[in-house]
């Protein structure tokens, strides 16, 4: 197995183990990570320092990617490392890694809402930001 080398560190066994180890919480809510581009559930992060996150995004960002119908290959050797190591995770559930009509719509949704929020910043960076809804464009 070829691991993405900037992506993988010489604790990612260790602190993937810790996935395992998380208990699957059936009220558990859904959300858009935005640095891995992804959908998560608030009972799937591990306590991993920050440097054991790229490789933890990279699977949200893979099970996402296979979600949509567009897998990312690039992190496909991590997903296949981590159901190894961690095989009870609660990310590897079925209906989590199972496409489904709602959660392409809720990834697509959150994408246009990032899209439309990163072209506010851009506009309010360069100076042609324009006021929604009554805003008044501050000084």
């Amino acid at each position: 197995m070829s691991l993405p080398s900037s992506l993988i560190t010489s604790g990612f066994e260790k602190h993937a183990q810790k996935l395992s180890n998380l208990p699957h919480s059936e009220t558990a809510r859904r959300f858009y990570e935005l640095m891995s581009g992804a959908v998560m559930w608030e009972d799937e992060k591990p306590n991993i320092p920050f440097s054991e996150l790229g490789w933890f995004r990279a699977a949200l960002a893979y099970r996402s990617s296979i979600l949509l119908g567009e897998p990312r290959t690039e992190f496909e050797d991590i997903w296949n490392a981590l159901k190894r190591i961690a095989p009870d995770w609660p990310g590897f559930r079925l209906e989590r890694r199972t496409p489904s009509d709602e959660l392409v719509a809720y990834l697509n949704e959150q994408r246009k809402g990032l899209k439309r929020s990163l072209k506010r910043l851009e506009a309010a960076a360069d100076g042609s930001w324009k006021p929604l809804f009554g805003e008044k464009k501050s000084q």
